[in-house]
């Protein structure tokens, strides 16, 4: 059976990319403790706060 993890909001992936750059917790231990499907996916949205100040990425979203 497939594991389900939580879809997390932009101001809820936000709070969770501060907690890991802020209080300097181990990536094992922020993925853990908020049920993150992977590190590739906690890295992503480090690298787009870093980069833009938001976990906010458009991804599938019109130009309009």
């Amino acid at each position: 059976m497939k594991k389900k993890y939580p879809k997390y909001k932009i101001e809820e992936k936000n709070k969770i990319v501060q907690e890991y750059l802020e209080v300097l917790t181990a990536r094992s231990d922020i993925i853990e403790k908020y049920n993150i499907a992977s590190d590739s996916v906690l890295t992503r949205w480090v690298r787009q706060y870093r980069k833009t100040g938001s976990t906010y990425d458009n991804r599938g979203k019109s130009e309009e």
